[in-house]
């Protein structure tokens, strides 16, 4: 049986940096990405959706193949902006998980927060 593990590290991508989004990503998350994982480029805040100042916080459920790709990604709660969304979902299809993790899950949980600094 599969556990299904959940990042309890909620990623923020912070508008204020839009050019260095990774800098709104916590030290605890950056290390568990490449910890767990082989490929994982960072989200980033859609120039459009910073314009329209949209925020949301959303939670992402990745469906992993033994291989260690990601087969697809459920969103579990929407982060209100299809936009948002769409940039989520597009971001983790692209991720690549280590042998050894995914042979102890197949599915993974991500919680984002997209927020505009003031």
């Amino acid at each position: 049986m599969f556990r299904t593990l959940s990042l309890a590290i909620a990623l923020a991508v912070v508008a204020s940096a839009p050019h260095l989004a990774a800098q709104g990503q916590t030290p605890e998350f950056l290390e568990a990405i490449r910890k767990f994982t082989t490929y994982a480029p960072l989200l980033h805040y859609p120039p459009s959706a910073r314009a329209q100042h949209l925020q949301g916080s959303g939670i992402y459920l990745l469906h992993l193949r033994s291989d260690g790709t990601v087969e697809r990604v459920d969103i579990v709660k929407s982060t209100g902006y299809r936009e948002l969304d769409d940039v989520c979902v597009a971001t983790y299809k692209k991720w690549r998980f280590r042998q050894n993790f995914v042979a102890k899950t197949h599915k993974v949980n991500i919680p984002v927060t997209f927020t505009m600094s003031r």
